[in-house]
């Protein structure tokens, strides 16, 4: 017949006083049906209801035996185009199902037993056949729709979604209609007994969703659910502001500030996506989606802080979120929840909570106190020095403890989501009214909508995070905070606003451990050594959380003694020095200590070993008193500087592997002599930033890097003295900019014109092989690897004691770092507290940048072209070591080069100086060569300012 048939619920027969439900259609008392207006009654078995021409239109009207000519008979001659009825959409195939042999408890089921089909309802007030009835699939013929969450019980008054919907207000986007493929009228019957038979029919499925209106407006509402329902939203706009900001202002600290405001919403907003997915994922998926985009903007800020080598960034503002959560979140929560229920206990389950007495039974408290142990060693194996292998078994620890707390995260996600779910099934608290106080949470986006906004909310947390990370250390400057301030307490707290109270956990066992494993691959030595002062702070606050929660209780007075613990440790950190054994580096002035006692203490917060003599405390302070240090924004990147004096500007330029420090000696003696010194980090090294990217290390970003200091002092000229890979830059910065140089010191390296013919690095290669230091530093890895076989103080003894019989090529199949010898004794011209500065730095920074600048030789040579057969007119003064392996070495022929007069027609305004040293003659020598400095730029009348 090709008709639409529906069918609804039964008529009962037992009698016009059945009051059993809500929807019964048969009790004369039944007032609920909206086309009952004669008699207050539907039952189509009254006389006085048989002809009703409105009645035939109730939702869920049948049709009795004694009923088949009436108005209202599908059959009957009055009523010949009544073939629809309408079910309730929650009545389909969910929870309400008419269907469903075991429904008993829906919400039209006030009896417990008013659908036909159930076998287990032979008498029921609202059975059509009584005993004889059974349950025929065939006859439950609606279609309209499913709901959108299989298992999720579709709340009473409440119609369920169809498949894939949002909203509930909306129409279904898609429907079913009904063939009818028998050839008998549906409803005919012959006899009482039988009010519908069996018969088979065809699906057409209608798709609304190409729909272009349809489309717009589900995205309009996509969009409002995300970015404009929940109030934390009005944050948002200070996102792209913070773009216009960093680019038209610089100020670093408005840029900090707004970039919080800018990121808070968004992870709140991640979590809500987050959630909104799980919908379709099932319970263990979307467990473990919480576990990864739950504490995705930590994940992205440390990551982007390994990239920028701020270690201790990523370890302090990891550490403040777990403090945050525990003590200010939780005692916030407690505080409100105290104030609101002033008269009243608020009693918390036990077995969700964070933190509980009973940690033998409670998993997330062993968790928490796994990553307390976690973090605890590493600190106490190094501050107690008993490595095995200095330098590298903290690291190796950290690294091993972080696989394991790992495995344990990923065995309790098991254990909470599939081997213990039932345990983890929240308890609904109820009100007075037995119902569920909270509001259940809606659904309002789809599947698709819902990785698209977690795709879309991820990339602006990531680019958001970027200008965060690199306005950390302006921001510091420019606010007067310390970096362990505001890593520990500003930026914890503007992330953990948005996020629940319980992310400690994932924090410590699954963030933090991931951070270390992503440093590792990144090259970037993470740890667990979280310093003594940051160790013992998560301690102490997880027995202060453990023991306010004791009795499973809360009120505002707990409340508010959490909140107080964490303002103490705001205050602990406020007044904190970071006194991370590489931080020594910003030179805090300790000239004022005033006895043995004190200065002691202050050489090991430098990490210096306890074998320092008292003599080499009071040299080493002598050296570096008064030295200024800060971080300058120079040709895109940050560059640290050590700075002191007034007068005429003095670039002092380390080689590799050096820093700053290795001109200890000559900023003293130039300030002292009216000079202001200046000793960059460069590029790469140090406290500087370090690009991955070996293409960034070009003579083009070396030389930009040095104007750009000049430009930040207001200097038009300086003189530049440069050592080693310093002297290269030096020669660069003479070759392409010779107006920006009064006057240049080179030490050890001469010129090298740019060879015609071959590049750099294969000229090398046809002196040495492929087994020189030049060659096997090339291929990005490989030197860090095989310097990670040794301790940092290891290398650096191997590459600043290079002695005149050592080469820098090696035998075939062995790596430059193993065939160095590494010196028994240290000579008297550097302590082994002065080499481990310089391997404490190198610890944390990491050798890839310094590395770098070899990968770039090439690059280099195409870009000297436009100089090739240039000369250097700057006035230079050449020094070096008699001793010098560059100098000395037949193979490389520097010496030959300087006696035969070429070097001199190359450099016409030349002047060169032989000492009896080696490489490092700046240390080697300091007195001397800090004498021929100062001799040679006093040659030059003083140097104005711009």
């Amino acid at each position: 017949m090709g008709s639409m048939i529906q069918t609804g619920s039964s008529v009962d027969p037992n009698g016009p006083d059945d009051l059993d439900g809500p929807y019964d259609q048969n009790g004369s008392d039944d007032l609920e049906w909206p086309d009952d207006s004669d008699d207050g009654s539907d039952d189509p078995n009254e006389p006085d209801d048989s002809n009703e021409p409105d009645d035939s239109n109730g939702p869920f009207q049948t049709f009795g035996p004694d009923n088949l000519d009436g108005s209202n008979d599908l059959n009957g001659p009055d009523n010949p185009n009544k073939l629809f009825q309408t079910v309730k959409p929650d009545d389909l195939d969910g929870p309400n199902d008419m269907d469903d042999p075991n429904n008993t408890d829906g919400p039209d089921d006030s009896d417990g037993s008013n659908y036909p089909d159930e076998p287990d309802d032979p008498d029921g007030p609202d059975s059509l056949e009584g005993p004889s009835e059974s349950s025929d699939p065939s006859r439950s013929l609606a279609c309209l729709g499913r709901q959108a969450h299989p298992g999720r019980r579709a709340r009473p008054g409440r119609w369920a979604r169809p498949d894939g919907f949002a909203g509930g207000e909306d129409r279904a986007r898609s429907f079913h209609i009904l063939h009818d493929d028998d050839d008998h009228t549906p409803f005919a019957s012959s006899t009482s007994a039988t009010k519908v038979r069996p018969f088979n029919f065809e699906t057409t499925v209608v798709d609304l969703r190409t729909s272009s209106a349809f489309n717009i407006r589900r995205i309009s509402r996509s969009i409002y659910f995300v970015l404009i329902k929940a109030k934390i939203n009005i944050l948002l706009p200070f996102g792209p502001f913070v773009i216009l900001l960093h680019y038209l202002t610089g100020h670093h600290g408005w840029v900090f500030f707004f970039t919080l405001l800018g990121i808070t919403p968004l992870a709140e907003r991640l979590g809500y996506a987050t959630e909104q997915l799980a919908f379709y994922t099932g319970p263990t998926v979307g467990g473990l989606l919480n576990a990864t985009f739950g504490n995705a903007s930590e994940m992205i800020i440390s990551i982007y802080a390994l990239k920028s080598n701020m270690i201790r960034v990523v370890q302090q503002s990891l550490l403040g979120s777990i403090l945050s959560n525990m003590l200010l979140v939780l005692g916030c929560a407690f505080f409100t929840g105290g104030i609101v229920h002033y008269k009243k206990v608020q009693v918390f389950d036990k077995v969700h909570f964070v933190i509980l007495v009973k940690i033998t039974a409670v998993v997330n408290s062993g968790l928490l106190l796994m990553a307390v142990m976690g973090i605890l060693f590493p600190a106490v194996l190094y501050f107690t020095h008993t490595e095995v292998h200095e330098g590298k078994s903290v690291l190796s620890l950290s690294r091993f403890s972080s696989c394991i707390m790992l495995v344990a995260y990923a065995s309790y996600l098991f254990f909470q989501l599939r081997s213990q779910q039932n345990v983890y099934t929240p308890v609904n608290e109820e009100g007075d009214n037995g119902e569920n106080s909270d509001e259940e949470e809606e659904l309002e986006l789809t599947q698709w909508e819902a990785i698209t906004w977690l795709a879309i909310l991820t990339a602006w947390v990531s680019i958001l995070s970027g200008y965060l990370v690199d306005a950390i250390q302006g921001a510091s400057e420019s606010l007067n905070m310390s970096v362990a301030f505001i890593s520990v307490i500003l930026l914890p707290i503007d992330i953990t606003i948005g996020v629940a109270i319980g992310s400690s956990t994932p924090i410590s066992m699954f963030v933090i451990p991931f951070c270390v494993v992503v440093g590792w691959c990144m090259g970037k030595e993470m740890d667990l050594n979280f310093q003594l002062f940051e160790t013992a702070t998560p301690f102490i606050t997880v027995l202060v959380v453990a023991f306010m929660m004791q009795e499973g209780t809360s009120n505002y007075f707990k409340g508010l003694m959490l909140v107080l613990c964490y303002l103490i440790v705001a205050a602990s950190f406020f007044v904190h020095v970071d006194n991370n054994k590489s931080d020594f580096k910003f030179g805090e002035d300790v000239a004022d200590a005033a006895d043995t006692e004190m200065l002691w203490l202050s050489s090991q917060s430098w990490g210096l070993t306890q074998a320092m003599t008292f003599k080499s405390v009071m040299e080493h302070l002598e050296m570096v008193s008064e030295v200024k240090h800060q971080r300058i924004k120079a040709n895109g990147i940050w560059i640290h500087v050590a700075e002191k004096g007034t007068g005429p500007l003095v670039l002092l330029l380390h080689g590799f592997p050096e820093l700053w420090y290795a001109w200890r000696h000559q900023i003293n003696y130039l300030a002292q002599h009216g000079y202001h010194a200046v000793a960059p980090d460069l590029r790469g090294y140090g406290d500087s930033d370090s690009p991955i990217d070996p293409t960034s290390y070009t003579c083009h970003h070396l030389v930009g890097d040095l104007i750009a200091l000049l430009d930040h002092f207001g200097e038009q000229q300086a003189f530049v003295v440069g050592s080693d890979w310093g002297s290269t830059i030096g020669w660069y910065l003479s070759l392409f900019r010779p107006d920006r140089v009064k006057g240049f010191v080179v030490l050890g390296v001469p010129y090298h014109p740019r060879s015609p013919t071959s590049k750099t690095v294969e000229s090398i290669r046809k002196l040495f092989g492929d087994q020189s230091h030049v060659c096997q530093f090339q291929e990005p890895g490989r030197a860090e690897r095989a310097f990670a076989r040794y301790d940092y103080l290891t290398v650096m003894k191997k590459f600043i004691l290079l002695k005149p019989t050592d080469i820098l090529a090696c035998p075939e199949g062995m790596e430059l770092i193993d065939f160095l010898p590494t010196p028994s004794v240290v000579p008297s011209w550097i302590t082994e507290e002065e080499l481990t500065v310089f391997a404490d730095k190198f610890q944390e920074s990491g050798f890839t940048g310094p590395l770098n600048y070899y990968r770039a030789m090439d690059l280099n040579w195409e870009l000297v072209a436009p100089w090739q057969g240039s000369k250097i007119t700057v006035p230079t003064k050449f020094i070096a070591g008699n001793k010098d392996i560059a100098f000395d070495l037949e193979t490389v022929g520097t010496k030959a080069f300087v006696e035969s007069g070429i070097f001199k027609s190359l450099v016409p305004n030349l002047e060169v100086v032989i000492i009896d040293g080696h490489h490092f003659i700046h240390q080697e020598k300091a007195q001397q060569i800090s004498d021929e400095i100062l001799s040679f730029i006093r040659k030059f009348p003083p140097i104005a300012s711009t």
